[in-house]
């Protein structure tokens, strides 16, 4: 079984994270997280219909949610971060990572001056990087833990987060929002 086929054992993440975790279909991360930057294009495709020129994409589905560019560019800011973790981790780095603010990213985004086919290109290039970086893990580097948020995670489970999250929010995309 190739390394990035294996699921992470009980205890090598918080339950917190089951959310994320737990929705990683079984197969190969790396073809996982691949295929998944099609399921962002589509999904960002089906704002364009009868919503069109973009008028959809401030769309959000109750008071106080994010709008749709909002929550893309949530999904990018992730994906980037979730990215930075992963290298840290998998380069044995100790030292604990903090969390982010989401909502100060989601204030400070710009989303008002980009489209979501922008952000469905900086996601693409964002999660091929994060691809090209976990393909190259051995058993060895994924059990490796590190400490984010005070919670303890092995690279295994901080490399199935970067899916599971993304997965998570497009969920929420083609559930509430088209």
């Amino acid at each position: 079984m190739h390394p990035l086929e294996t699921r992470p054992l009980p205890g090598e993440y918080d339950l917190y994270y089951d959310l994320y975790v737990s929705r990683v279909p079984g197969g190969n991360l790396a073809e996982l997280l691949e295929r998944q930057i099609e399921r962002v294009h589509a999904v960002a495709h089906s704002f364009c219909g009868e919503r069109g020129g973009g008028a959809g994409e401030q769309f959000a589905y109750a008071p106080g949610k994010w709008p749709v560019r909002t929550l893309m560019q949530h999904v990018v800011d992730t994906e980037r971060v979730m990215g930075y973790r992963v290298l840290r981790f998998a380069r044995r780095d100790p030292t604990p990572l903090p969390g982010f603010d989401q909502d100060v990213f989601a204030t400070n985004g710009g989303t008002d001056q980009r489209s979501l086919a922008q952000f469905c290109t900086e996601f693409e290039h964002v999660r091929r990087s994060n691809i090209a970086l976990i393909s190259g893990f051995d058993v060895a580097a994924l059990a490796w833990s590190g400490s984010m948020w005070d919670k303890k995670v092995s690279l295994l489970a901080l490399c199935l987060l970067l899916h599971g999250h993304a997965g998570h929010h497009l969920d929420v995309l083609e559930e509430r929002y088209v």
